[in-house]
């Protein structure tokens, strides 16, 4: 291109810088637009994963109220049950009833004040099973009312596990035997998967 002076190629210049100008602004703003999408498009999907834990936690916290509530009645209707002593034959088909009828319990049974389990719906008791050393049973054994523990190893299962254990009392107020129940964690995960 010949330019006859230099004020015309001063103006082509100018109007090719303009035309630069004109096409870095246009792209800022196409990626500015780009970057803007893709911040709406990432706070909608944390406004969904938020609300999806928080559905979740509203779940789990009815979870824990009703299977709370229900341990409660259970072990209610068990401390009441005289078959569910060490010397009564009966000890571990009561057990083991009440269990068919709450799948829910991996496994159902009463200690004696020291920890030692007594009877199981598991099984008979061959061997002993001490459950003293556990926080939970020294919560149950301590006060008037059900514990329910932190997730612990069962001593019977080998596996993830939540105990509920209250203190059954004599007339006197000292400890006859603590009941407890037992919810394996594997069980309470699927719970929570299948209704999220």
């Amino acid at each position: 291109v010949c330019f006859g002076t230099t004020k015309q190629m001063n103006k082509f210049l100018s109007i090719k810088f303009r035309f630069l100008g004109l096409l870095v602004f246009s792209f800022t703003v196409v990626v500015a637009y780009g970057v803007w999408l893709n911040d709406k498009e990432r706070n909608a999907r944390i406004d969904l994963v938020s609300e999806q834990i928080s559905q979740s936690a509203k779940l789990i916290s009815i979870m824990q109220k009703n299977l709370t509530d229900e341990t409660s009645s259970l072990l209610e209707v068990m401390s009441k049950d005289r078959r569910l002593t060490k010397r009564s034959g009966d000890c571990f088909e009561t057990l083991q009833t009440y269990q068919a009828g709450n799948p829910e319990y991996a496994n159902l049974g009463i200690t004696d004040p020291s920890g030692m389990i007594q009877c199981m719906s598991l099984g008979p008791v061959s061997q002993d099973i001490d459950l003293s050393r556990f926080p939970f049973f020294v919560r149950a054994t301590a006060g008037q009312r059900q514990v329910m523990s932190d997730v612990q190893i069962s001593p019977v299962s080998g596996k993830a596990t939540l105990y509920f254990a209250q203190a059954s009392r004599k007339s006197n107020g000292d400890v006859d035997k603590v009941l407890f129940a037992s919810v394996a964690l594997a069980w309470l995960n699927d719970q929570v998967a299948q209704y999220s």
